[in-house]
């Protein structure tokens, strides 16, 4: 054996043992390093090295090592025309179970299974010319040998002894093993129970299931409503669904009698595509028109005695103003209101007086006394009517503006007579 050693910058002493089959030359120097030259060694010198574990036959004599089949009962591989191993089942799924470990090179495509050589320096491993693993002559001994191997997946070897024995797997449901003859086995697949597989199953969801008979049904839901049934058939049945209507609707909901609004004919001769009304939905469930046309009316009238007033000289005065307030209630719609105003002047003329009386700057009353004699409680009740629109929930003040004028010769009025009306309508 050769035995070296060296610092990194020092030259290497090497002593090599006397009759190993290994020369050693060159100083350890970078310029002259060493060379180790192994003599050759023949194949009588390596077989015995070498011994056969489970699943392998080895002859020490001519070195050939094959596979071994086990003679136990039910075992499916044998040899191939071709001298490969076999298994009678469908190739593309036995390659699916294999993989390549350290050591081989494996094509799950093909299922090529070959030796893969380290590519690492010194390695003297390498394929002859017949595609047969070839390691050259060397004077080696065992324990050299079989320090260079190592398990890879589905092997078990012994680094010490150099056994070398087929692994099978520990997973659950591996039916590979090694036969009472040391062989690989595969025992013939017992035939599988219906009973067996039954209790495999169990029932979801919308499943009734019997594990003693294998009887898998649907199962409708038993919550109330539930409409999906099991037709005379045998099959999944939902009935066409129908409702009990009330007032204002017609059908029964289903498919040959759809609900309907009751309605009659449009009666008018303009298009309801453009004049008709609309539904609405309160939050009660309840449908809804438009809000009810509504029509209500308010009234204030005063009725007042004055000492004797001047009439005014010049035209239209306000002599008064009575206030009217109004609200519009509905907070929906505007309010159209007709005001109606009336007012009555009681006036004293004396001889040849004149005076004038009327509502916001309308003149609508003059009298004239052409007699000779003073006239008292002169007066005549005029109305005059307009309008007004209020917002939705709008207030108004409405004033009656009493305007007087044109009074001569000492004319004075000593009442005033107002009402005033409101008809206030949300349509």
């Amino acid at each position: 054996m050769a035995r070296c050693g060296c610092a990194a910058t020092d030259a290497c002493n090497c002593a090599v043992s006397a009759g190993s089959g290994v020369t050693v030359s060159g100083s350890g120097t970078p310029g002259n390093p060493y060379v180790v030259a192994v003599d050759t060694i023949d194949c009588d010198q390596v077989r015995p090295c070498i011994s056969a574990g489970q699943g392998a036959s080895y002859n020490q004599v001519s070195g050939i090592v094959a596979a071994r089949l086990s003679p136990v009962a039910g075992n499916q591989i044998e040899f191939a025309p071709d001298g490969g191993l076999y298994v009678d089942t469908d190739c593309a799924t036995v390659r699916g179970c294999l993989s390549e470990g350290n050591g081989i090179d494996y094509d799950p495509v093909t299922g090529t299974i070959a030796a893969r050589p380290s590519t690492d320096a010194g390695n003297s491993l390498a394929f002859g010319g017949d595609g047969g693993l070839f390691v050259p002559t060397a004077a080696v001994s065992c324990a050299t040998v079989r320090a260079c191997l190592s398990e890879g997946d589905g092997i078990d070897y012994d680094p010490v002894t150099g056994v070398i024995a087929a692994r099978p797997s520990t997973d659950a449901g591996n039916t590979l093993a090694i036969g009472g003859d040391g062989g690989l086995f595969v025992p013939t697949p017992a035939a599988v129970s219906c009973a067996t597989v039954r209790s495999c199953l169990s029932e979801g969801d919308g499943i009734d299931y019997d594990p003693v008979t294998g009887v898998i049904s649907a199962r409708p839901s038993t919550d109330a409503g539930n409409t999906l049934a099991i037709g005379g058939d045998g099959g999944l049945f939902v009935p066409d669904p129908t409702v009990d209507v009330a007032c204002g609707l017609n059908g029964d909901g289903s498919s040959g009698s759809p609900l309907a609004v009751d309605v009659v004919a449009w009666p008018f001769p303009c298009s309801v595509d453009t004049n008709g009304g609309d539904l609405y939905c309160d939050t009660n469930g309840r449908l809804r028109t438009f809000p009810r046309p509504t029509v209500r009316a308010e009234q204030t009238s005063t009725d007042q005695n004055y000492p004797a007033t001047a009439v005014p000289t010049v035209t239209d005065v306000s002599v008064e103003i009575r206030n009217f307030p109004i609200t519009n209630t509905d907070t929906c719609r505007s309010a159209f209101v007709i005001f109606e105003a009336e007012l009555d002047v009681d006036l004293t003329l004396p001889a040849n007086a004149a005076a004038m009386y009327g509502i916001g700057g309308d003149d609508m009353v003059r009298m004239q006394n052409r007699g000779a004699t003073t006239q008292s409680a002169v007066h005549v009740q005029v109305t005059k009517a307009y309008n007004r629109v209020l917002a939705p929930g709008a207030a108004l003040v409405e004033p009656f503006d009493i305007h007087m004028g044109q009074g001569t010769a000492g004319a004075t009025y000593t009442r005033i007579q107002t009402i005033h009306r409101a008809f206030i309508f949300n349509l």
